[in-house]
């Protein structure tokens, strides 16, 4: 890693177009490293509910907790305004197979259930992590976030989820002496902290995991299933996370615990389409957030409480605990291949599945135009009716034509797995804009190319909206690209991040886009020898 350099910057990262207006950044003095790129872990933070906490502290724990730094090489593990913390295991160490980096992340903002996760590096990849945080006192619609103190080996607990304005819960019993394990089924002393997020079927289907579609399912005997399947219909699910005051993580329980689900009694019963009632027995599924794995547990059976409907599930581990009704999918279906003018055309273009009885829309993605791009459509349920695809000249930045196709496809069968090719090359290849970033040197100088940033990542939104996009990646060897996302004539909020995106400190906003090339420009005696 270089040696902290400072440089006067002329114009920061900023666009230039020599338009002679005074920059907000002039002899702004910047200093940066070039970030750590080797086994790095992008956490990116979010709350379902709306604006993250002022503060989130991030703590690391477990063997290579001491191994972890930030891709600046510092410890102070704290999110930054836009949400991401960088962090990498320390240049200084190699992990591989033999001798892994193991650690544990955790964090509970003020008012905000715990949240932690297990990582485990063994090569130099990268991995990713997005990091849900759930307000206590103002969860999402149809979801409650409780926490509860319990203890490894203790006496029996009961516990009870509860939600604004929600009607349905879920009831947790745990029972005497139990044991909570690691992953290496060690169990973990002390107190322990028990999330529990319950997600009714009212409003939180949005929070089925891996988006409500199995496509790694096992059965109870830990066979793979023969088809992926999806969830059309569900009575309720409940997320479970158990943790040590020290950050220990649980998978699983020495004996199981009770989940009582209260249900929703206008539920209705895929098989039988009826409403669910007394009696009833409803398929139990489990996912494994690690493996990203869903498995077919059982199944529970309705009971009546009162006035109310229940189903009690036994889990033995922690996770998610979802109960519906699986529906088979299509593993692999038509496939698709473009034939077009474009080529590395960074924009996408919207797509229709149509049922062609129906004439319905039955999905709706976007694809690139790219020549010898190709897309599937894969998961769909099996007795869906024949379909047709319609691709239009709009696309994901700046729209187009959304009303006349300009490719339709003949009628097919959702699980036939056969190519087709999609001819739009009658469509001209849209205009680019070319982003430079350039060195000024006083006259007998030249750049030195080590002092400039190793990569230098930008953004753009349409001014105002502050709904920011993936523009262009630099780098000090190769300093110059081109998109197709940005118009001239328009005008956009720029934004750029030296750092691999964890911060972007660089921008401008309302920036009028009048020519094809723009430039980042530096202006800075200490770039140049």
């Amino acid at each position: 890693m270089k040696n902290l350099i400072k440089i006067s910057v002329l114009i920061s990262l900023s666009i230039l177009l020599f338009s002679g207006c005074k920059n907000p950044m002039e002899d702004f003095t910047l200093g940066f490293k070039d970030p750590i790129q080797k086994s790095r872990l992008e956490i990116r933070a979010y709350s379902p509910s709306g604006a993250l906490p002022e503060l989130v502290e991030i703590f690391f724990a477990g063997p290579g907790a001491g191994k972890i730094v930030t891709v600046l090489n510092t410890k102070k593990f704290k999110l930054n305004k836009e949400g991401n913390l960088f962090v990498a295991v320390d240049t200084t160490v190699k992990p591989s197979v033999a001798e892994p980096v193991e650690f544990t992340l955790a964090t509970q903002p003020t008012g905000f259930t715990k949240a932690i996760r297990s990582f485990k590096f063994t090569n130099s990849n990268s991995q990713y992590y997005s990091l849900s945080l759930f307000n206590q006192s103002a969860p999402p619609a149809g979801v409650s976030a409780s926490q509860f103190e319990t203890s490894s080996g203790g006496n029996s607990y009961q516990f009870k989820t509860s939600g604004p304005k929600k009607q349905e819960e879920v009831t947790i019993d745990i029972p005497a002496n139990l044991q909570y394990l690691d992953n290496k089924n060690n169990v973990i002393s002390g107190k322990m902290d028990l999330v529990v997020h319950h997600f009714d079927n009212r409003q939180a289907r949005v929070f089925l995991p891996t988006g409500g579609v199995a496509s790694n399912a096992i059965d109870q005997n830990d066979k793979p299933l023969p088809d992926p399947f999806d969830l059309p219909q569900f009575a309720g699910f409940a997320n479970i996370q158990a943790s040590s005051d020290k950050h220990e993580l649980a998978m699983t329980f020495s004996s199981p615990i009770t989940l009582t689900f209260e249900l929703n009694t206008e539920t209705i019963n895929y098989q039988t389409k009826a409403k669910i009632k007394e009696g009833d027995v409803i398929p139990l599924m489990s996912f494994d957030d690690y493996k990203n794995q869903w498995k077919i547990e059982g199944t529970v059976k309705v009971e009546k409480s009162g006035n109310t409907l229940i189903a009690k599930a036994s889990a033995g581990k922690a996770g998610y605990w979802i109960i519906g009704w699986p529906r088979s999918l299509c593993r692999q279906g038509p496939k698709f291949t473009l034939k077009s003018n474009f080529t590395d055309v960074d924009l996408s273009y919207f797509c229709q599945i149509i049922g062609v009885t129906s004439g319905n829309v039955l999905r709706t993605t976007y694809i690139s135009f790219n020549n010898q791009s190709s897309f599937s459509i894969n998961n769909f349920p099996k007795d869906t009716e024949k379909i047709k695809i319609k691709v239009f000249n709009f696309n994901n930045i700046y729209g187009g034509d959304q009303k006349t196709a300009v490719y339709e496809s003949p009628p097919m069968d959702v699980c036939e797995n056969k190519n087709s090719e999609v001819n739009v090359s009658s469509l001209p290849v849209p205009p680019f804009v070319t982003v430079t970033y350039k060195v000024v040197c006083e006259q007998g100088k030249i750049l030195d190319e080590s002092t400039l940033p190793a990569e230098t990542r930008t953004q753009f939104s349409e001014s105002g909206k502050n709904q920011w996009r993936d523009l262009v990646i630099v780098t000090r060897k190769q300093r110059s690209a081109k998109s197709y996302k940005l118009q001239v004539g328009k005008t956009y909020d720029l934004k750029a991040s030296i750092d691999g995106g964890a911060s972007w400190p660089y921008k401008q906003n309302n920036f009028l886009v009048n020519k094809k090339t723009w430039f980042f420009e530096f202006s800075d005696l200490n770039n140049c020898k």
